[in-house]
């Protein structure tokens, strides 16, 4: 899973490019993490209020569950966008004769000159180890609440939502606030 979930996060954010310009890209990436961030707390919390009264399996059938009709409805509904559709350099591509769409051809050499890159590596290798703690983490606080703090399994849960909660809030607000710093300048996005 851990796997699954860093190779779906840049694929994921590559559709969020495909679907939205660089104006609107930043609120439509947070909404995506709050998306995320809602699902992952809300596994620890089924387990953490539940558990007690109805066995450890609950939360895996609760969380479970809603996947099945929303994959039903999102094979009829969901469409696959236009790769690029969104992107202000593919939209000023000159167009393959062929086909129309934008011609953008990516090489080997491309490839290597990502690759060569330290930042682009040290975010790579960060992905593929750290997608386990990373994951992990939500579930083994409310385990250290209840030990080291003494709070009740619920008590303990509260604190992890609150502090995911936390993390919620600020994605939303630096969402809005990298969109903004695109508008008024997009070498600001880093910021």
């Amino acid at each position: 899973t851990g796997v699954g979930m860093g190779g779906i996060t840049p694929i994921t954010y590559s559709l969020v490019s495909d679907i939205f310009r660089e104006d609107n890209r930043a609120k439509a990436a947070a909404g995506i993490t709050v998306a995320w961030a809602i699902g992952i707390l809300m596994g620890p919390s089924l387990a953490g209020y539940l558990t007690d009264d109805y066995g450890w399996r609950i939360g895996f059938i609760l969380a479970a569950a809603p996947n099945f009709p929303l994959a039903v409805l999102f094979w009829f509904v969901a469409k696959e966008p236009t790769r690029g559709a969104s992107d202000g350099a593919v939209r000023a591509a000159a167009p393959d004769p062929a086909s129309g769409r934008p011609n953008l051809r990516i090489s080997f050499a491309d490839i290597r000159k990502v690759l060569r890159n330290q930042t682009n590596r040290a975010i790579y290798l960060q992905g593929l180890f750290g997608t386990i703690p990373w994951g992990v983490t939500g579930f083994w606080a409310i385990s250290y609440f209840e030990e080291t703090a003494g709070l009740s399994k619920s008590q303990a849960t509260t604190v992890q939502n609150l502090v995911g909660l936390g993390a919620i809030i600020g994605t939303v607000v630096f969402g809005i606030l990298g969109d903004r710093l695109y508008r008024k300048r997009p070498r600001n996005v880093p910021l």
